[in-house]
């Protein structure tokens, strides 16, 4: 009987040493490590920034592209004036001070439209080359100032390809920069749950 006891203490001790699955349950439940490797389970979708990125870097593409050829338009517009006034065009009244002022008024808007990246440079570009337009085909078909230009010279052909595209480019910069695209409401990310440990109830610290 004695070692019967005996066998039997020692069996209700070694139960007792050793932690039940149960109580290892517990234990890692009320210490919250078996959340720690858990995945979120409301992730936040970043698919609508990733969207407002990709509109606002091609916008920004187009308006860098247009201003930068609508300033070589001008530019060209601007040097052809110049080499007009050189050859012979300095010598005529009224004309020759409009070619220089027809450069000088390019270079300083071409520069600007490089340097301030706002709509009124692009429209200050746009006006300049539609108002060398203008006053190119009031010269062809009635004269301006007493010059009738032609329009099969290399010089007035390039001229008026960048005139044109001045024109073209400008405006559509204006148009973008303008423009500002309705930023989309962006769904409020669920907040993560928290969990409390949970105390040990006696049972359990008895286990242990």
């Amino acid at each position: 009987m004695i070692r019967l006891a005996h066998s039997f203490q020692y069996a209700t001790e070694g139960t007792a040493v050793r932690p039940t699955r149960y109580a290892r349950h517990h234990r890692d439940f009320g210490s919250g490590r078996e959340f720690a490797a858990a995945p979120s389970r409301w992730p936040t979708s970043r698919e609508p920034q990733q969207a407002v990125r990709r509109t606002n870097g091609m916008r920004n593409f187009v308006i860098d592209t247009s201003r930068g050829l609508a300033a070589a338009g001008v530019f060209l517009a601007a040097v052809v004036h110049l080499d007009l006034w050189v050859q012979g065009f300095r010598s005529i009244p009224t004309i020759g001070p409009l070619f220089m002022l027809d450069f000088v008024a390019g270079m300083i808007i071409g520069v600007g439209v490089l340097v301030w990246r706002h709509w009124l440079p692009a429209l200050a570009a746009a006006g300049f080359g539609a108002a060398t337009v203008v006053a190119f085909w009031i010269s062809v078909i009635h004269g301006l100032f007493g010059i009738k230009e032609t329009t099969t010279g290399s010089s007035e052909v390039l001229a008026e390809i960048a005139e044109y595209s001045a024109v073209a480019f400008a405006l559509l910069a204006v148009v973008i920069l303008l423009w500002r695209p309705k930023s989309r409401p962006q769904s409020p990310s669920r907040p993560a749950r928290t969990h409390r440990p949970l105390s040990l109830t006696p049972h359990t610290q008895a286990q242990r």
